[in-house]
């Protein structure tokens, strides 16, 4: 490289430092900073200077070497600035119109749009009514429309540092009779004076809370065995305040993941949940959703009323898994009234691949919708124990619908498609509920998600995919669900049913009425005809009655009655 060119890359990269800088400027884009001469590397040889002084050569040379680069910076920055301001112009021709319009829009629309425009901007789940207040202070006009909707002000929201008093003009602003949700979010300690003071502000209130939730990352103090300030040592705090809270439906529980104090930037670690204290004086008689993050209460967990439970959870490696895993079936086995279950669970590097104990049976007697999503999982499978043991060990005898949701990591080698089609019916079997104990099963959805190999150009037209050999199947084990009237599938490829038993396949008829596919825009009209096929070769195509498509690329209405009129 020249030096000329070395310059211009140096120059460049100059560039690439301000925009960087730019991103990180104030609110109102002003400079709330001056540069002086000893912020300079050059600038700080001045300072030891006299202008009196006889200087010797070498300190000659290096103050005229230091002025010709200064007069070169002077000569770059002029250029900046100036390639800056035509490239700023520029932007001006763009959005001035744009703003101009938008700034009329807004003044001819009424009070009431206006009013709905600001119920979807306001209420972010974790940031209480902060955006309500932006919204306050951009106009006359908008503080008056602002103000008169209550309902913007129903989301009281504290953390350490919240002034009290901002809670308490909330509460003023909205009114007497909207339901009101409670946010605690933080990542430091929360002191517990302040949870006092705060739970005796919302005492006049609590007959219409809502929802409370708790956010944070109680992890600051965990190491020192101080549980006050942990998810459930805040609960602990709350739990024994007499609160009447007929309206509560809603619970949200939601934590960051802890991390070794010796090694900050390392992996999480998962540590058990604190015991809740017995002492509960909360009355909570229509609470029914509980959702946790990253959280798996306790055993210890006092509102049983609980019918709703969903959970995102990140699974750790090593022996974290199997810890996860139990205190999440002895959680469950102690909620007896659960009628939804919704589990995230996402593999954290090669938590898939542990092979923990043997679990205990988990009874849930009143489970009656279940749903699995397991995010960022490897092939070939490797998770039979993490996932699949897991969910047979649940004995849901009033189970209707069951819905699963495998997204897998991408795969870029040449026989990612063989790796597939061996992997996925071992990952389809290991979901599905022992027929046995689950007769009540009526509804299915099975969904496949993430690319499963690199496609170069991605504009490319999805018959691109349609080589046979590199073809995804999706085979359905029908005998695993004999039950199953809706089968519901989203895939890549083509769907294919095939019996894991055929010495007891035979022993209960199938009851599938109706197959939809959902968004399966690699599969064509043959592939349609071979699933059929291939219920007909299980003896199953006889009850079938209904196939039906929907935003699948490749096929339309006319293909599903072709292929239907076939039948028989």
């Amino acid at each position: 490289m020249t030096r000329h060119a070395a310059a211009k890359a140096a120059a460049k990269r100059v560039l690439r430092s301000l925009e960087a800088a730019g991103k990180l400027h104030h609110g109102d884009g002003q400079l709330r900073f001056r540069f002086w001469h000893r912020n300079w590397e050059s600038g700080k040889k001045i300072d030891n200077l006299t202008p009196d002084e006889n200087f010797d050569a070498e300190t000659m040379r290096e103050l005229a070497s230091n002025r010709c680069q200064l007069e070169y910076i002077v000569q770059l920055t002029k250029a900046i600035g100036d390639s800056a301001s035509d490239l700023l112009d520029r932007y001006e021709r763009f959005l001035n119109p744009y703003f101009a319009k938008l700034s009329k829009g807004f003044a001819s629309l009424p009070d009431e749009l206006l009013g709905l425009i600001f119920k979807f901007a306001a209420h972010p789940e974790e940031e209480g009514p902060k955006y309500s207040i932006y919204i306050s202070q951009v106009s006359r006009r908008f503080r008056r429309i602002a103000l008169a909707d209550q309902s913007l002000w129903s989301h009281l929201f504290f953390r350490h540092d919240t002034n009290l008093r901002r809670v308490k003009r909330c509460i003023d602003r909205a009114g007497d009779h909207n339901d009101v949700r409670l946010i605690l979010k933080d990542s430091a300690m929360v002191e517990i004076e302040d949870l006092r003071m705060l739970m005796k502000i919302c005492s006049p209130i609590a007959h219409r809370l809502r929802t409370i939730s708790l956010f944070g990352n109680w992890d600051d103090s965990w190491e020192d065995a101080n549980t006050d300030y942990t998810l459930a040592g805040t609960l602990n705090q709350l739990l024994p305040r007499r609160l009447s809270l007929p309206r509560l439906h809603e619970l949200n529980l939601a934590q960051d993941f802890y991390s070794n104090p010796d090694n900050p930037g390392g992996l999480p670690i998962w540590v058990t949940s604190e015991a809740i204290e017995s002492t509960n004086l909360w009355t909570t008689p229509h609470l029914r959703s509980l959702r946790c993050r990253e959280y798996i209460p306790p055993p210890s967990f006092p509102f049983k009323t609980i019918t709703s439970f969903s959970l995102r959870l990140t699974l750790i490696i090593r022996n974290a898994v199997s810890d996860q895993l139990v205190e999440l079936c002895d959680f469950l086995s102690d909620m007896p009234n659960l009628e939804e279950v919704d589990l995230d669970l996402i593999n954290d590097g090669n938590a898939d691949e542990y092979s923990g104990p043997e679990l205990e049976m988990v009874p849930l007697p009143a489970v009656k919708s279940f749903t699995i999503h397991a995010r960022k999982f490897s092939l070939p499978f490797g998770a039979l124990w993490v996932l699949g043991s897991f969910v047979n060990h649940l004995h849901m005898p009033k189970l209707e619908r069951l819905a699963i949701h495998l997204e897998w990591e991408e795969l870029n080698t040449f026989f990612s498609p063989r790796v597939l089609n061996r992997a996925l019916p071992l990952f389809v079997f290991s979901m599905m509920p022992n027929p046995i104990l689950h007769r009540y099963l009526k509804h299915c959805s099975i969904e496949l998600s993430h690319p499963p190999f690199n496609i170069e150009d991605d504009t490319s037209e999805p018959t691109e995919l349609r080589e046979k050999e590199d073809l995804i199947e999706l085979k359905i084990p029908l005998d695993r669900i004999p039950y199953v009237s809706v089968l519901e599938v989203k895939t890549y490829g083509n769907v294919y049913f095939f019996l894991a038993d055929k010495d007891k396949a035979s022993m209960q008829p199938y009851q599938l009425r109706e197959l939809r596919l959902v968004a399966c825009n690699n599969m064509v009209r043959e592939d349609l005809e071979e699933t059929l096929q291939s219920l007909e070769d299980i003896g199953a195509r006889d009850t079938f009655e209904r196939l039906v498509i929907s935003n699948c690329e490749l096929l339309d209405e006319s293909m599903v009655d072709v292929a239907m009129a076939q039948k028989g």
